[in-house]
């Protein structure tokens, strides 16, 4: 979405994030479905490494994630924002995760 480049920018500026990080919960749902195709290859990965399936049940792990993440975000996207809100101000700040 080419918001990266602005939001490391605005880890340099001092206490831009902080005053940014009230919106996060209003500009994460907004801004999640652009970020979920690059994603679900990640995601796919990270369950494959974690959940051992039979080729057949990988290849429909493909077609069914998005529907599923997408059915879910709507219900947990409040939860997800309070646990990603502080890492991710850390990252852009340069701080080690």
């Amino acid at each position: 979405m080419g918001m990266g480049g602005m939001m490391r920018l605005m880890g340099k500026i001092p206490r831009a994030l902080s005053i940014m990080k009230p919106m996060f919960p209003v500009l994460f749902p907004r801004a999640l479905p652009g970020m979920m195709p690059k994603l679900m290859p990640v995601m796919l990965g990270k369950i494959g490494e974690r959940i051992p399936m039979p080729d057949h049940m990988a290849e429909q792990m493909r077609d069914m994630l998005p529907g599923v993440m997408d059915n879910l975000m709507r219900h947990m996207i409040k939860d997800v924002v309070q646990q990603v809100t502080q890492p991710m101000v850390d990252n852009l700040k340069g701080k080690a995760i």
